[in-house]
């Protein structure tokens, strides 16, 4: 790690890759369309509204020699129509590739009624749906060359069948891939850290410590599915997979073993990820 890039060095590429990595901007952008939603939105009403910070953050990236600005999620507060627009035009109107995976608070309103997953599914659907500009919004492949991105949103701290599928599929070929995804995986060392959730054995009712502060259903008694687990068994047991780059946290994190690494973002503030030959 050197400032705000982190090199990773690996025989499996050819070429050197630059990215720009973006999350937990948490934009409460709103307006008078979002009156319905207030007691949905309150709580998380407090964020920046103004995403010229983020047309500057690209246009930064751009000048580094960054190939594509990848947004990990957490991007909104809540799925406002004000916040999905701004957030379009940033995306469309990017200097360099931008591709977009939801986080837990891009779909949640607080306290509506629903599992997280009928939520997610309803607000990607009536809202979210133009960030991803065609791809699917649970899934998809992102190719720069030699080097394959896997966007994935595991927001929901769980993995669905299509989604190990889709981790199957892309990796089957020995390509160079790094998963971009907005919740980290757990690594065995971080046991005491539930938030780096994805494959961790604890995760469950009984380790959530914020469901009732966040007024969503409380995570499974019974732990994650095992479609989760699977999925957190065969990413780190790929070896073509280079490594994560996640969010959720708010804090920076770098993780390096078995030759290869998990890179998670810091709140609202820029990073760069390059990979270059070894």
């Amino acid at each position: 790690m050197d400032g705000e890039t982190l090199t990773v060095r690996t025989p499996a590429v050819r070429q050197s890759h630059r990215l720009l990595l973006v999350g937990d901007a948490h934009y409460a952008t709103d307006d008078a369309r979002g009156e319905p939603f207030r007691r949905y939105s309150a709580r998380m009403s407090g964020g920046p509204r103004d995403m010229g910070d983020l047309r500057k953050d690209l246009e930064r990236g751009r000048k580094a020699g960054c190939e594509a600005a990848l947004f990990l999620g957490d991007m909104l507060n809540f799925p406002s129509e004000a916040g999905v627009e701004q957030l379009t035009d940033v995306i469309a109107k990017a200097p360099l590739p931008t591709y977009y995976i939801s986080g837990n608070h891009d779909w949640h309103y607080e306290g509506l009624p629903g599992t997280e997953a009928d939520l997610r599914r309803e607000w990607v659907a009536r809202r979210l749906k133009p960030l991803y500009r065609g791809h699917d919004p649970m899934a998809y492949a992102v190719r720069l060359g030699e080097l394959k991105i896997l966007m994935v949103d595991d927001s929901t701290y769980e993995i669905l069948p299509a989604q190990l599928e889709f981790l199957r599929r892309e990796l089957a070929n020995g390509a160079p891939a790094v998963l971009a995804a907005h919740i980290p995986l757990h690594l065995a060392w971080r046991r005491g850290d539930i938030f780096f959730g994805v494959g961790h054995p604890d995760w469950g009712a009984a380790t959530d410590p914020y469901w009732e502060f966040e007024r969503r259903e409380r995570w499974p008694e019974g732990g994650h599915s095992q479609t989760t687990l699977a999925f957190w068994r065969e990413a780190w047991a790929t070896p073509n997979l280079l490594g994560v780059v996640a969010g959720h946290i708010h804090t920076q994190s770098v993780d390096a073993f078995d030759g290869r690494f998990q890179f998670v973002l810091p709140k609202r503030t820029p990073r760069q990820l390059l990979v270059q030959p070894a």
